[in-house]
């Protein structure tokens, strides 16, 4: 979706002229799983530097209360918009506590903060040209989400029975479950209410169901499972899918271990958590699922 087809939908829904200006960009970084922290509301301020708005022939307008954005992914498709709240420009070595909390990253404490950004902002600022020191100005910035094209919501028993129905063709049958009384008859973890509250989520996009993740804790580590409707598995809905349950994950869990398992042929899958920082660590073969057989164990290494 364009930055201009979804700022007219939010235009439509809160009777905003379209004319009304707006900017488009990404973050740095890790562009989806940023913006996926946005969405979900996790992530409410980001930071720039402050004297690259002013460099020689590439000239940029300084944020400014007030204004809006329209949030893109790593691949330039609009995923939210949000309207800046708040700004100051403050030195990297004087940014707050509060600020680095709010940007939402990592265990948001400070120290990440500082390391993270030092690293950033030192590539940033040499490939303009600039020198970076520990006084460096920076943009501190603060928003507030108004429109979001993903939506996490609680997944309920009609999305279980859903998911009996859907029907993946050639090697991604494995994929399929049988009916819903089949699966209650199984004890298939959907099926039973508590599990569903407190480990899946459903996923919309653009109101409409796109998939689902759960999340199953187990000591210090995280088992991440995910499924993409089938009439959802192109057009690259799979890197938010995951970006925006790794989100969760750092909102509930955050530091624990992140693990998932994947079928080899699923070459397409791999591409998408490889992308996310995923790494296979491991191949078994695998007992306990409807359809046994080869497996891969992959870790979350870096993001």
């Amino acid at each position: 979706m364009t930055a201009e087809d979804l700022w007219k939908m939010f235009c439509e829904k809160e009777s905003l002229p379209f004319e009304t200006k707006f900017d488009a960009w990404q973050f740095g970084g890790a562009p989806d799983y940023l913006a996926a922290l946005v969405m979900q509301k996790i992530k409410t301020a980001t930071a720039s530097g402050y004297d690259l708005y002013f460099i020689p022939g590439a000239e940029e307008k300084l944020p400014q209360t007030g204004d809006y954005s329209v949030i893109e992914d790593s691949k330039g498709q609009a995923v939210c918009v949000i309207q800046t709240t708040k700004i100051a420009v403050i030195p990297f070595d004087e940014v707050s506590n509060e600020h680095a909390y709010k940007e939402g990253e990592g265990d948001r404490s400070l120290t990440y903060w500082r390391k993270v950004h030092k690293e950033f902002f030192e590539e940033d600022f040499g490939s303009c040209g600039v020198k970076f020191d520990l006084t460096s100005k920076i943009l501190c910035e603060e928003f507030e989400l108004v429109y979001s094209l993903y939506d996490v919501v609680p997944f309920l028993e009609a999305d279980a029975k859903d998911i009996c129905k859907w029907t993946y063709e050639d090697d991604y049958a494995v994929y399929n479950y049988p009916s819903w009384d089949e699966c209650v008859n199984m004890q298939i973890s959907f099926t039973n209410e508590e599990t569903r509250r407190e480990q899946y989520y459903k996923v919309l996009k653009a109101g409409e169901r796109l998939g689902y993740f759960r999340l199953e804790k187990s000591d210090n580590t995280i088992e991440l499972s995910v499924g993409i409707a089938p009439d959802k598995c192109s057009g690259g809905n799979g890197d938010m899918l995951i970006n925006l349950a790794l989100a969760k994950i750092s909102e509930l869990y955050p530091g624990k271990k992140i693990i998932l398992t994947v079928r080899p042929f699923n070459k397409r899958a791999i591409r998408v958590y490889e992308k996310a920082g995923f790494k296979i660590v491991k191949e078994y073969c695998e007992d306990r699922y409807l359809v046994p057989g080869p497996m891969l164990l992959m870790e979350m290494i870096s993001r």
